[in-house]
């Protein structure tokens, strides 16, 4: 499952790809996941940096659209 963040400008430069991080979806078991992509800028509006990261989702527990929270390693 692909998730998308929003990171604040501030943490920005503690985000790489291949980072591991923690992913705890309501509803959901938690599941750890990895970076795979980053906006090449931030965000002009909410001064943020958008993420990709893979989740594995082997058993279709997590469903498109939930809240996630995610904190790295």
């Amino acid at each position: 499952m692909r998730l998308r963040l929003q990171i604040p400008e501030r943490l920005s430069p503690k985000v790489r790809p291949a980072q591991r991080i923690d992913v705890r979806v309501e509803g959901s078991v938690n599941r750890t996941g990895t970076v795979m992509r980053l906006s090449p800028s931030i965000e002009a509006q909410n001064r943020s940096l958008l993420i990709e990261a893979e989740i594995p989702n082997p058993d279709n527990a997590l469903r498109a659209g939930s809240f996630a929270e995610a904190s790295s390693r």
